[in-house]
């Protein structure tokens, strides 16, 4: 095991890439939790579970959530609140009779440290209420008591979690969306763990056929595209959107328009046409019209040819369809279609 977790380790949970000026205080913060586990009676137990890297990852998870709190960047308060929402009760497991919201609490960090085990160990049953989780919690939260007064807040990190009231630009959205499942500490064991091994295994499969660079990027977009609109996470079981929709805030004038977002349609569509801000499609399938919005598909010029065959995926934003992910253009095959119809 490395004696320090460095910086480069602490950034991978962020949605930036560069050292920010809080980001000292808050690795310094951060070795302290890993000299604490190391120093605790029972750090055999995560030994037995973790590996050395997930170990340190584990330390800049909890200590994210004591940046997040400081930072007022609402992503734990958004998972707490949804939970008491549905629930009556903002944490599963725990008795919570001296919990505060808005501030640290100790069964926070015991409910961090079980979901951080259970999400690696997929599957593997862990008790919540073991004595080295509660243990470790007491000592983690009363290192984050005794700097909580003098804690910087990091604006910068909190930027990447605001959306302006007036944003129509689906790409934007769609971007926080990815940017909350890849690059947010809450969905690092989750989220962003599971849309890596996907990748992974799309890059490894030996059954893949030979494709070139540009196809590789397309497809692989194709494939992280799909994960943004399909996946749950494994907390209280929220789309991508809905996470988006509950860190902005119940009062954000997009929160309604962002949960609305369709899922996403990928098929094929007969090409009709296309005026200054629309394409005209038809889904061969159905018959139905669709009107995509001309600025987000930058092919659009070389769509010429009336009944063209095209793949695309499409996604409806604030009732305009916009395009997502994947799309090509195919030969015209008169019994492709009819199969189609059928």
């Amino acid at each position: 095991m490395k004696n320090r977790i460095y910086l480069d380790d602490w950034l991978v949970m962020k949605p930036y890439e560069k050292q920010t000026a809080s980001d000292n205080f808050y690795l310094k913060i951060c070795n302290d939790v890993k000299k604490t586990l190391i120093a605790a009676k029972h750090f055999n137990s995560f030994q037995s579970y973790l590996s050395n890297e997930e170990i340190d990852s584990l330390c800049c998870f909890l200590t994210s959530y004591f940046e997040d709190l400081m930072s007022e960047t609402n992503i734990w308060n958004s998972f707490i609140r949804k939970h008491h929402e549905l629930y009556k009760k903002y944490l599963p497991f725990y008795e919570l009779e001296d919990y505060y919201d808005n501030e640290i609490n100790k069964q926070d960090i015991s409910f961090l440290i079980w979901y951080y085990l259970s999400a690696y160990l997929d599957g593997e049953e862990i008790n919540a209420e073991s004595h080295f989780i509660i243990h470790t919690a007491d000592q983690v939260f009363d290192l984050f008591e005794k700097t909580w007064d003098v804690a910087p807040s990091n604006v910068h990190l909190k930027s990447f979690y605001q959306l302006d009231d007036k944003e129509d630009n689906f790409y934007i959205v769609r971007n926080l969306i990815d940017l909350t499942f890849l690059s947010t500490y809450l969905f690092y064991p989750d989220t962003r763990v599971r849309i890596q091994e996907s990748a992974q295994n799309f890059i490894l499969n030996p059954d893949k056929e030979e494709i070139d660079d540009e196809q590789f990027v397309s497809q692989y977009n194709e494939l992280r595209d799909n994960n943004l609109f399909e996946m749950h996470t494994r907390l209280l079981g929220l789309s991508g959107k809905e996470w988006v929709s509950e860190i902005l805030g119940k009062n954000h004038v997009l929160g309604t328009s962002i949960r609305e977002i369709s899922p996403k349609v990928t098929s094929v569509f007969l090409y009709k046409g296309q005026d200054e801000d629309n394409l005209f499609l038809e889904h061969i399938a159905t018959g139905i019209p669709f009107e995509v919005i001309k600025k987000s598909y930058e092919k659009s010029h070389l769509l010429t040819e009336i009944d063209a065959i095209v793949y695309m995926g499409i996604v409806r934003w604030k009732n305009e369809w916009w395009f997502s992910g994947l799309s090509m253009q195919l030969e015209h095959n008169h019994d492709s279609i009819m199969m189609e119809k059928q």
